[in-house]
Parts: structure tokens; sequence; C-alpha cells
């Protein structure tokens, strides 16, 4: 039997068998173990590991969904009748919600084109486009896992600490609040605005950290370390740190909104900014490996198109990607 080795090439093994009635030897081909036919345990292994996956998630997007839209503060603060740090008017939002959840689908196209143009095929078969779509959507899924993350302690603080918001006061009108003594502190009180919706309501009291400030950083961490590691070199001196600023730029407007728009207080952005920075290096470092290229998978490619190669040379020049050299072996190589 043949079989084929990591480098495309066919390969066989020989070994000795004992016949344990005539005590005759006999020489018999042995599957190498890359001839060894995967069982079907590897493929069941992979779909479990993906439907857990799926699952998980759901789980975290569901929580996140009742954490936002439904479920109060675990702690219903108190306020003092003459805090002023909660007597602000509410504004709403200069850059809504939907507008900065829609910001983080951005970096997958910005991806795309960034490799593209980076894309070096050594192979007239091998599509730009399709392996550039590849690669950006491999950083993509890694982004969205860290940004997952990332919203899951987001949303799990803001409904364990239930800070109130600088426009609490107008925008729950507590009932207790209205006849108060200057000086007085009140826990027990029922929100009496019944033009604003459920959601606004428990929303008031959900000030700390600043999501807004959060995401918009993770976002620009992420991007700013990206585009440092893989933007293409065109010889400008000012493109990547113009790029790099609007990142910067767009995450500073997005915090400061929140304190001009009376959404947060102060130390709110702080500790989302925190929270948002730390979350990108993570994701960045321990999930996309800080944007280092893996190159081994031109190595079969290459085989199959110079068809016969030699061992003493050309082997040495496909190996020399610290890559590759995990994977193959040059003593079990044998060119045919």
């Amino acid at each position: 039997q043949k079989g084929v080795d990591n480098l495309g090439h066919t390969i066989t093994e020989v070994g000795d068998v004992i016949d344990e009635k005539t005590n005759t030897v006999t020489s018999k081909e042995i599957l190498a173990p890359s001839m060894i036919p995967k069982s079907s345990d590897h493929s069941l292994r992979s779909k479990s590991v993906l439907a857990f996956d799926v699952i998980v998630v759901v789980i975290i997007l569901i929580w996140i969904t009742l954490a936002e839209l439904i479920i109060s503060p675990s702690i219903k603060q108190g306020f003092y009748c003459d805090d002023q740090s909660i007597s602000y008017k509410f504004r709403g939002d200069t850059i809504s919600a939907a507008v900065l959840m829609s910001s983080a689908i951005v970096p997958f196209f910005l991806f795309w084109v960034f490799e593209t143009i980076n894309y070096k095929s050594e192979s007239l078969k091998t599509s730009r486009c399709k392996q550039s779509f590849l690669r950006a959507w491999t950083i993509f899924r890694e982004y969205m896992i860290g940004f997952l993350m990332h919203m899951l302690i987001l949303e799990s603080l803001k409904v364990i600490v239930g800070e109130l918001r600088p426009h609490f006061l107008d925008t729950c009108r507590p009932d207790a609040a209205q006849n108060c003594t200057k000086g007085t502190f009140i826990s027990d009180y029922v929100c009496t605005n019944k033009q604003e919706r459920s959601y606004v309501i428990k929303d008031s009291g959900k000030s700390f950290p600043s999501g807004h400030s959060s995401i918009s950083f993770f976002e620009a961490t992420f991007m700013i370390w990206y585009l440092q590691r893989r933007l293409p070199r065109i010889g400008s001196k000012l493109l990547l740190p113009l790029l790099q600023a609007l990142c910067l730029l767009w995450a500073c407007v997005c915090s400061v909104s929140r304190i001009t728009d009376n959404r947060h207080h102060w130390w709110d952005v702080v500790a989302g900014i925190i929270l948002g920075f730390s979350s990108a290096v993570f994701t960045s470092i321990f999930l996309c490996k800080k944007f280092y290229e893996k190159r081994s998978h031109l190595v079969p490619e290459l085989l199959q198109q110079n068809g016969s190669v030699d061992r003493h040379t050309s082997v040495k020049r496909l190996l020399s990607d610290a890559s590759c050299k995990d994977d193959v072996t040059m003593s079990h190589v044998t060119v045919s």
C-alpha cells in the first residue's frame, strides 16, 4: 500500500510480521500514521464542539438581551434629595445604540480590504478574493468572540452595580422625592413617570460602567493594533497614524458624548474605557495572536504545482517558515 505524507509525496513502510502458527516471518507493508483512515469519531467530535459553541453563544446572547432590556439592577440604589449629580435633564443620545452596535461590524470590511491588498499568492490557482475573505473572516471571528465576552462582562456589571444615571430624577420622577427635606436619604421609592417606557426607567439605574465608551474603545484599540500589524506598507508616513487617530477619535467622541448628554458620570466613562481597552488587548494577544500571519498552508499547494522537487533544496526552502517545521519531518519524506 502507498500513502501520502504531509508534503503530498507517496510513501510506504515495511515491517516484519510473525505468524504464530507456522513461526514464519514475512514482510508486510504497514500504514504510516498519515495513511491511517480517519475515524468517524473525529467528525462527530467536531460537530459536538460546534454544537456546544453555538449553544454557549445563544445563552450569552440571551443573557445580554435580558440584562439590557428586562432585568432590573440587583441593588436598588437610594439617593439624597439634594443630590445634584442625578438631577440633570435627559437629553437623549448623540450617538444612538443602533449606530454604536452597527460600528462593531465595520471592522470586517476593513479587514477584507487590507487582507486583499496584503495577500501574496505563489499559486495561479488561488483566488485572491476568496483567500483574503477567509483570512478577514478568521480575524473577524476572533474579534467577535472577544467582543461577545466583553459584552457579557459589561452587561453583567450594569445589572450588579446599578448606579443611578445623571438624569435619574428627571427620568424616574420618584414619588418620595417630590416633598422631601434636603439632605434626606431615600431608599424606598417608586418611579411615577408614565411617559417613558419601562425599559427607559430601568435603564436610568444602570449607569456603571459606560457601555458606549467601553464598546467604542474596544473597537478602537483592536483596530489600532490590527492596523499597526497588518496595514499595507505603501511608503506613506501619514496613512497609518491618520487611520489610528481616526479610530481613537471615534472612541473619544463616543465617550465624551456620554457626559455631555448627561447619560453617565465621568467615572462611569473611565471605567468603560478601561474595560474596553483591556478586553481588546486580551482579544488581540490571546485570540488573534497579535495578528501574526501563518503561511504553512502554502506548502502543499506549492508541491502540487512543482511536481517533483529536490529533497535537499526545495524542501529546505519550503520549510524555512517556522510554522511549517513542526508539521514535517525530513527523515520521512520520500520524493517520487
